[in-house]
C-alpha cells in the first residue's frame, strides 16, 4: 500500500523535475535529430521516421490507456501486487500482438525493399521494451518523479550517444533503428530495476493477478484507449500513409516540417498550461465570469500561437537552409503551410482545458476520433496525388476540423466554438484587458 503523504511542496518538486526532464530531452533529441536528417538525406531519414510512426501507433494501441486508472487505484492505497502483475501481463499480451501486426503490415508494404523491412521490423522491437513502463505509474502515484525522470534521461543521453557515433563511424539507417529498440529495452530494464530497489521496508513484489483483477482493469481502461489511440493515431498517420502511399524521400521532407511544427506548439501549451489555473479558478463564481475568463484562455491561447506561427514563417528559409542542408530546400514552402497548425493545435489545447472546468470532459474522446477520422480521411485523399503536399493540407484542414469545427457538431461545446472563433481575431480584446489593468489602478486611486 501507498503511505507516502502527499504535499504541496511534494508535487511541485515533481512538476519541476518532469518539466526539466522534458526540456532537457526534447532539446536532446531534436540536436541529435535535425543531425541525423541532414547525415542521411530525405529517403532514409524517411524510411527511418515511417518505422518509428508506424512503431508509435501500434504502441499506443498496446498501452491499453491503463495509466490513468491504474495510477488513480494505486493513489487510493490499493495493493500494487496485484495492480501492477495484472497490468504487465495485459501490457505483454497486447505488446507482442501489436509487434505481430506492425510486422505484418511492414511485411506486406516492404516485401520487395530488404531494408525498408528490416528497419520496420527492427524498430517495431521497442514496443516490446516499452512494457515494464507500467512502473512508471507505481512512481506516479506516490508522486516521486525524480528516479523515472532520472532513467528517461539517462537512456535518452545514451541513445543520443549511441546515434551519434553510429553517424560518425558510418552507420546507416538499419544501425540507426536498433539504436531505438535497444533505447526501449534499456529503459524498459533500467525503470524495473529502479522499481525493484524503491521497497520502502522490503522488496516489492509482483502477484500473478486474478481473473476479476484484469477485467476491473480492462473495463476501466478501455476509454482511456479509444482516446490515447485517436491522438497518437491523428499525430503520426500523415507519415506511416505518406511511407506507403509515396516515396520515402518526400517522408523525410514532411517528418523535418512535422517536426519543425512541434516545437512552434511549444509556446503556446506553456502558456495555457501556466494561465489555466488561475482563470478557472476565476471562472467559479459566475457564467459571466467562467465566459470572460475562458474567452481570455483562448485569446492568449490563438495570440501565442499566431506569433508562433508568423515567426516560424519568416525564419524557416534560413533555418531550414542552415540546419538541414540544400537537400530539404522543399520543405520551406511545405512548412509555410503546416506551420498554421500551431494555431489550431493551441485552439484545441485550450478547449480541452476549459471542457474540464465546465464539466464537459466527456466528449473530449468523441472529439479525438472524429480528428483521428477526419486526419485519415484527408490523407488518404490527398496523399496518392499530391504526396507531402498532400500531407501537409491534409494536417492544416483535420487539425482545424478537430480543434475548432468539431465544437459546433456537439451542441454542448457550441458555446466554446463561438469563443474559439472570436478568438482569431484576439488583439482587440487582448489590448483592452492590458489598458484595463494599466489604467484602472490608477482610476481606483482618484
Amino acid at each position: 500500500m501507498i503511505a507516502a503523504p502527499l504535499s504541496l511542496r511534494r508535487v511541485a518538486v515533481s512538476s519541476a523535475v518532469l518539466t526539466a526532464e522534458s526540456v532537457l530531452r526534447l532539446g536532446l533529441t531534436a540536436a541529435v535529430a535535425f543531425w541525423i536528417a541532414r547525415s542521411l538525406g530525405p529517403a532514409q531519414f524517411g524510411l527511418l521516421n515511417f518505422a518509428s510512426a508506424l512503431m508509435v501507433i501500434f504502441l499506443g494501441v498496446s498501452t491499453l490507456g491503463m495509466e490513468v486508472p491504474l495510477v488513480s487505484r494505486l493513489a487510493q492505497g490499493q495493493p500494487s501486487g496485484p495492480l501492477l502483475g495484472a497490468a504487465l501481463v495485459l501490457r505483454a499480451g497486447a505488446a507482442l500482438v501489436a509487434l505481430a501486426c506492425c510486422a505484418a503490415l511492414g511485411v506486406a508494404l516492404h516485401a520487395d525493399d530488404p531494408q525498408a523491412l528490416a528497419v520496420t521490423l527492427i524498430v517495431a522491437l521497442a514496443v516490446l521494451g516499452y512494457v515494464p513502463s507500467v512502473f512508471d505509474s507505481w512512481f506516479k502515484a506516490r508522486v516521486e518523479a525524480f528516479a523515472p525522470s532520472l532513467v528517461r534521461l539517462v537512456v535518452t543521453v545514451l541513445s543520443m550517444a549511441a546515434k551519434l557515433l553510429c553517424l560518425t563511424w558510418g552507420g546507416g539507417v538499419v544501425a540507426l533503428a536498433w539504436t531505438v529498440a535497444v533505447e526501449a529495452l534499456l529503459y524498459g530494464a533500467l525503470l524495473s530495476l529502479v522499481w525493484w530497489r524503491s521497497g520502502v521496508h522490503r522488496p516489492i513484489r509482483l502477484n500473478w493477478p486474478a481473473r476479476t483483477e484484469l477485467a476491473q482493469l480492462l473495463r476501466d481502461s478501455w476509454p482511456y484507449l479509444v482516446s490515447t489511440s485517436a491522438t497518437v493515431f491523428a499525430m503520426k498517420i500523415d507519415v506511416v500513409l505518406l511511407g506507403a502511399l509515396s516515396s520515402h524521400a518526400q517522408t523525410g521532407v514532411y517528418s523535418v516540417v512535422q517536426k519543425l511544427s512541434e516545437i512552434l506548439y511549444i509556446a503556446p501549451v506553456a502558456l495555457i498550461d501556466s494561465a489555466y489555473p488561475a482563470l478557472a479558478r476565476n471562472a467559479t463564481e459566475t457564467a459571466a465570469s467562467a465566459a470572460a475568463q475562458g474567452q481570455l484562455l483562448f485569446d492568449l491561447a490563438a495570440a501565442c500561437a499566431m506569433l508562433a506561427s508568423a515567426a516560424g514563417v519568416l525564419l524557416a528559409g534560413p533555418a531550414i537552409g542552415l540546419c538541414f542542408g540544400a537537400a530539404y530546400a522543399d520543405a520551406v514552402p511545405l512548412f509555410h503551410v503546416h506551420a498554421w497548425t500551431c494555431i489550431a493545435i493551441a485552439l484545441s489545447a485550450a478547449r480541452y482545458r476549459w471542457m474540464a472546468t465546465l464539466g464537459l470532459h466527456r466528449h473530449a474522446a468523441l472529439v479525438t476520433v472524429a480528428g483521428a477520422l477526419a486526419s485519415l480521411a484527408l490523407n488518404a485523399l490527398l496523399i496518392p496525388h499530391f504526396g507531402a503536399w498532400g500531407a501537409a493540407w491534409a494536417a492544416l484542414l483535420s487539425s482545424f476540423g478537430a480543434g475548432l469545427a468539431a465544437s459546433f457538431v456537439i451542441r454542448e461545446l457550441r458555446p466554446l466554438g463561438v469563443m474559439q472563433l472570436k478568438a482569431l481575431w484576439p488583439w482587440q480584446r487582448l489590448h483592452a484587458r492590458l489598458r484595463h489593468r494599466r489604467v484602472g489602478p490608477r482610476a481606483d486611486s482618484r
